[in-house]
């Protein structure tokens, strides 16, 4: 994993990858889930909100929620929100 940090501004994925930023650990999905913390990484959840998508992903749009492998990706920080790029093809499943 990369750790990268970048001056506020969007972040625009190319091909398939996916541009998430995760949400905070023992979070209540709006769909009664509860991501508990003694189930994730102190550092890294597993959960995120789509904020964009390249042009070949089809699966999954901005605003969807996602599931993915903890360690997918790479780590960006954009001003003071910390976004997760990763290959569409990692993503495990859409919270409903």
């Amino acid at each position: 994993m990369h750790w990268h940090v970048i001056p506020d501004g969007t972040l625009r994925p190319l091909g398939d990858w996916v541009d998430v930023i995760p949400r905070p650990t023992g979070e209540t999905h709006p769909s009664g889930l509860i991501i508990p913390d003694t189930a994730l990484d102190e550092r890294r959840s597993s959960v995120g909100e789509v904020q964009a998508v390249g042009p070949d992903v089809r699966d999954v749009r901005p605003g969807d929620v996602l599931v993915f492998p903890r360690w997918a990706g790479t780590e960006v920080q954009v001003g003071e929100r910390l976004h997760i790029l990763f290959p569409a093809r990692n993503q495990l499943a859409v919270l409903a």
